[in-house]
């Protein structure tokens, strides 16, 4: 199964991050659940090579910063031993309206944003 995802901040291409947040669901039309939100943390000493923090849905992965490339490479390992991913696709904060209480967050802001500067 392919796997939406939308990381809710700028990321430049040669830019490195030590952490990222990414909200998550399947590319399936009929799946009506909600998102996944995942913050992704680098930790250079972390014992293992990744390992995830299921209350506060944190994955911990073994390095001293990401690409963002790198940073989807590991919720592309973690999604494919924790269901059944087959790989990632890009989506839209639209996409993730009604699902995730982060992009409806982010919408409301924008929202307020745009009407104040009417």
């Amino acid at each position: 199964m392919i796997w939406r995802y939308y990381i809710p901040h700028a990321w430049e291409p040669a830019e490195r991050m030590t952490w990222a947040d990414v909200l998550l669901m399947p590319d399936d039309p009929s799946y009506t659940g909600q998102a996944l939100f995942l913050t992704v943390d680098a930790v250079p000493d972390n014992a293992a090579e990744f390992q995830l923090d299921q209350d506060k849905m944190d994955l911990a992965v073994r390095a001293v910063d990401l690409s963002k490339e790198e940073c989807l490479t590991w919720v592309e390992r973690w999604l494919a031993g924790s269901f059944k991913c087959t790989g990632l696709v890009a989506g839209t904060l639209d996409d993730f309206a009604g699902r995730s209480h982060m992009a409806d967050t982010i919408t409301a802001i924008r929202a307020r944003e745009t009407s104040g500067n009417s």
